[in-house]
């Protein structure tokens, strides 16, 4: 029984270290996603910049079955549109997010499928969206084009 523990002030010694270490690995993880997030935050800022460049127009818009609709869009700008959300209004209000690229000065039909519960649709309106990163887009709502059924 001979057995001797440390010493309080090793103790304290190891316990301050240990927080130390603790502190630091939380600063550069604080750091590092502060970075990350402002990086993301910039891009996203310049993404809602370039809505500014964004103009479309629908061409014709119609309903072609229950919850079915036809639409056709033209890009007035030479500013690629990544992918829409179709909303479409009538007995009630339902969107729909198409991935198809409208290229620049480009005219393209799109067929958009409801739910039946939309019922008879009224309008359609149209909102661009840009894509920043992977999976993460802008949406340009102050571009969004509306169209009577």
């Amino acid at each position: 029984m001979n057995k001797k523990g440390i010493t309080p002030q090793i103790a304290t010694i190891l316990l301050v270290a240990l927080v130390i270490a603790i502190l630091v690995i939380v600063f550069l993880w604080g750091k590092r996603y502060i970075e990350e997030r402002a990086l993301k935050q910039g891009k996203l800022s310049e993404k809602q910049l370039e809505c500014e460049q964004v103009a479309i127009t629908i061409v014709s818009a119609s309903e072609i079955g229950a919850g079915e609709a036809k639409v056709v869009l033209k890009n007035l700008k030479n500013k690629r549109v990544d992918r829409f959300v179709f909303r479409a209004n009538g007995d009630v209000g339902e969107a729909q997010t198409i991935k198809e690229v409208l290229d620049g000065l480009a005219v393209k039909e799109y067929t958009i499928t409801f739910s039946e519960k939309v019922g008879d649709l009224k309008t359609i309106e149209v909102f661009p969206e840009l894509k920043v990163v992977p999976r993460v887009y802008v949406p340009c709502s102050n571009k969004m084009v509306r169209a009577n059924i």
